[in-house]
This record gives C-alpha cells, sequence and structure tokens, in this order.
C-alpha cells in the first residue's frame, strides 16, 4: 500500500465536483471494452467516474489509485449505485496485483502524473505484465504536438464556477500555468474558492506537475516497455490522429 502523500488526497471532494458531469469519453472506454474484453483494470481510477458505467455494463473491474481518499470515494459511488469493483492502493510503477486483465485503461492524461521517464516506463512494464496474452492497453493524454516553446511564462485563468452539489453555494476554481517546454512540464496551481455556511470565503489550493508527450515519443516508450501500438485516435469520437487533433489516445497490445 502506498505512503507517500498524494496531491489527490487533498482535493478528492472538488474533484468530483469539477469531473463528475465530464462524460465525454465514457462510451469511448464502453465500446472499447466490448471490443476488447473483460476483466478490466483502471490504472489512476481516481474516484471511479469510469469504474462505475464500467461495471454498470457487466464487466468485471478492478481500480488502482495511490490516493485512499480518492478510492473511498470510489467505494462510496460504487455502493450507492449498488456496483462492486475490486479496488487497491498502490502506485502503478509498483503494480503488483493477481490475476491478468483483457483490458487495462489510463484515462484522461493520468499518466502524465508520472514525471520521470523511469517511472513511466516501470508503470507500462508492470500493465504488461498483468495483460492477458490478448491484451489492450488504452492511454489517454492531451496531444503534446500542440505545444511548444512559445507559450505565456505564466497563465492565471478562471476555469470553472458552479454549485457544490451537496450545499448548493457556489465553488469557483482558478488555473494558474507555468509552462516548462523545454521539460514538457507544466506546473500547476488550482486554487478554489468556496463559502462556507457564514458566508465567509475559503480558499483550497493544491499544486500538480503535468507531463505532456508527443506521439511519437509515447509510441517509442510503449515499445520499449514491450507494447506494440495498434491504434492511434485524435479524439473522443476515434477519428485518426492529425496536426490539429487535441486529443492523443493510444491502444497498444
Amino acid at each position: 500500500m502506498a505512503t507517500q502523500k498524494n496531491a489527490f488526497d487533498r482535493f478528492a471532494r472538488l474533484y468530483d465536483w469539477e469531473h463528475d458531469q465530464y462524460l465525454v469519453d465514457v462510451d469511448v472506454y464502453l465500446g472499447l471494452a466490448r471490443r476488447f474484453g473483460g476483466p478490466i483494470l483502471e490504472l489512476a481510477c481516481g474516484s471511479g467516474r469510469l469504474l462505475a458505467p464500467l461495471a454498470a455494463a457487466g464487466f468485471a473491474v478492478t481500480g488502482v489509485d495511490s490516493s485512499g481518499p480518492m478510492l473511498e470515494r470510489a467505494r462510496s459511488r460504487l455502493d450507492h449505485l449498488g456496483l462492486t469493483a475490486t479496488l487497491t492502493q498502490q502506485r502503478l510503477e509498483r503494480l503488483q496485483l493477481d490475476g491478468t486483465f483483457r483490458t487495462i485503461i489510463v484515462g484522461l492524461d493520468s499518466f502524465g502524473l508520472l514525471i520521470k521517464r523511469s517511472d513511466q516506463l516501470d508503470a507500462l512494464r508492470a500493465a504488461r505484465q498483468h495483460a492477458t496474452h490478448d491484451g489492450r492497453l488504452v492511454l489517454d493524454l492531451a496531444n503534446g504536438n500542440l505545444r511548444g516553446a512559445v507559450e505565456p511564462a505564466e497563465e492565471l485563468v478562471h476555469d470553472l464556477t458552479q454549485p457544490d452539489s451537496d450545499t448548493g453555494r457556489p465553488i469557483t476554481k482558478f488555473v494558474l500555468r507555468r509552462p516548462r517546454p523545454a521539460d514538457q512540464l507544466d506546473d500547476l496551481m488550482f486554487f478554489y474558492d468556496e463559502q462556507d455556511e457564514r458566508g465567509y470565503l475559503k480558499r483550497s489550493m493544491v499544486e500538480l506537475k503535468l507531463r505532456w508527450f508527443t506521439r511519437f515519443e509515447l509510441e517509442l516508450l510503449l515499445q520499449s516497455a514491450g507494447w506494440q501500438v495498434d491504434e492511434v485516435y485524435g479524439d473522443y469520437d476515434l477519428s485518426p490522429f492529425g496536426s490539429e487533433s487535441t486529443r492523443l489516445i493510444v491502444v497498444a497490445r
């Protein structure tokens, strides 16, 4: 079990506030899961946003995440829906599970949380060790080919304002981004402003680093870890990857 502190421990509730309505990728994973079959393993599963619809579709699902609070929210989500899944707290680069899986998912930029090249390769090799002979790995990342050296040194943007589903009071999120193009890295600070029951403003802050990848870099990483790239898509419509694609979705075997 992971003991190192995880930034997501601090804002698991706020992560759900932001991402619970993010549904654009759900049908993609349901379709791929039907193509490749179960059991399904989701790495960096977080609070179960993808696990729940996959379990509801009848697949045997296992979720792994390094954040205990995120996994607790996943358990609550699944219990509330009357669904079951195996949930395990581990780091992806040190993955050790019983059994193998036909579909392995790393969704919504989660692979970019692995900053070191050695950790990226260890995670991909560990995933391969947990794949069946006909298993598939699906990675979903922002398209790093659109990134470059001509970027603002720093930018603060208003990302989102919407009600808290528990209290009805508004929460506002700001994002401070400091790109480091030479390192293919974004230093991110998330600011969440919310009111308490007395009307006083409370601000929560979380810092993250997110690595971005170009297409052939990602393919080389996969090949170095023993995977063969089969399919590359540029968005959640599974259109062919191109120069203007917003996503980099890779299916490997």
